[in-house]
């Protein structure tokens, strides 16, 4: 078992044995479960699960535990449920018969009654957020992060133009697949997505690929327009005075953009957004009220776009240029951090006007202007 990160985390308050026993004398089936279940003539699974399971990592170590006989799998799920880390924790506290709240539901789950927002721990035995869990009695439940803002304020859009032909294509996001182990955002997940628009068709710089875009991930500004933004002063200047394109939309509109608005949950962002791809730009705006949950992205090129940093894509070489970032993009790329004061996380908070300060998405240093720049919201 993995004992170097377990060694750290301490057993989530109240206490287990205070949680685990009166679960046990109330619920049916686990006492069943309790009388038929030992780990030896001497040690009871009691002890076990109160004396252990605590101290042990909940992603490395449980697996390993689960799998050594059917009584320590239970005392894994029972150690789970009490703390749920994800929303196969909160099934297996639904499936035991043990208490928990939902704190709300959605109506388009189609009147699923166990379906809606959880209170969760990171890793079972950290910080709270609020988490909505999706499909939780099916055997693959998943976990989402509702945004309060909705699809307005959580979009991202690219347009034809360029090598692109067809029609352009918007996607607004009302929620976000997330993990909650690794507290990563996969941007092509559509679940909880609607887009209109497409499909768009864009053509590799020498004509010998093209892809199609459907759906344009969450947190991506891509279009393959031209370099001209980037190139011409007179669009920079555009681009970076908030004065003279007014407060909405914050950054020039005939190019890729992309809204990423977080305010109301627990989270902010904890990654960098970089600019790659062929002959790219870009733009980011920030609210200085929220600096780490509101921001506004433009960005493009011949075939270029502004993502979240782990966000690449392989493509083509050609003599001896790399033309990666190109194509497709998409995945469990965009990191997020649990708010530490929770105290700051208002939902009612949505009405005060932003403040936005706008920036250039530099190039890497070391880099050409064909490919890859960054920007850190930290």
């Amino acid at each position: 078992m993995t004992r170097s990160s377990a060694k750290q985390l301490k057993p989530h308050k109240p206490t287990f044995e205070a949680k685990l026993v009166p679960i046990l004398r109330k619920s049916p089936t686990l006492a069943a479960a309790y009388e038929a279940t030992s780990f030896n003539e001497q040690i009871g699974p009691y002890v076990a699960a109160s004396g252990i399971l605590p101290f042990l990592d909940r992603c490395d170590d449980f697996p390993v535990v689960a799998q050594t006989c059917k009584n320590w799998l239970l005392l894994t799920q029972i150690v789970r449920a009490l703390s749920p880390a994800c929303a196969s924790d909160v099934r297996h506290a639904i499936d035991f018969g043990m208490p928990i709240e939902k704190k709300a539901t959605d109506e388009r789950d189609g009147g699923n009654l166990h379906d809606g927002e959880y209170e969760l721990f990171y890793r079972g035995v950290g910080q709270s957020m609020t988490i909505y869990c999706h499909n939780v009695l099916s055997t693959k439940p998943t976990e989402f992060l509702t945004l309060p803002s909705g699809g307005e304020m959580n979009y991202s859009h690219a347009p034809v133009g360029g090598s692109c032909g067809g029609n352009n294509v918007l996607t607004r996001f009302s929620k976000l697949r997330i993990n909650p182990w690794m507290l990563k955002v996969k941007t092509d997940d559509y679940t909880f997505a609607k887009t209109t628009g497409g499909p768009l068709t864009q053509t590799y710089w020498n004509g010998a690929r093209n892809i199609t875009l459907i759906n344009v991930p969450y947190a991506t500004a891509r279009d393959s327009r031209g370099s001209c933004y980037h190139s011409s002063r007179d669009s920079e200047e555009v681009l970076d005075n908030l004065d003279i394109v007014g407060l909405w939309p914050h950054l020039q509109r005939n190019c890729g953009d992309a809204m990423i608005d977080l305010r109301g949950t627990d989270f902010e962002i904890n990654d960098s957004f970089r600019r790659m791809g062929c002959a790219s730009w870009g733009r980011l705006a920030i609210n200085q009220r929220h600096p780490k949950q509101h921001l506004h992205i433009a960005g493009g090129g011949f075939a270029g776009r502004v993502a979240p940093q782990r966000d690449r894509t392989r493509d083509e070489a050609s003599n001896g240029i790399n033309y990666d970032d190109e194509g497709n993009n998409g995945g469990w790329c965009l990191a997020l951090k649990i708010i530490p004061d929770k105290k700051n996380v208002k939902k009612d908070d949505l009405d005060f006007p932003p403040l936005w300060t706008a920036s250039v998405v530099p190039p890497i240093e070391g880099n050409d202007d064909i490919t890859r720049g960054t920007f850190t919201t930290s």
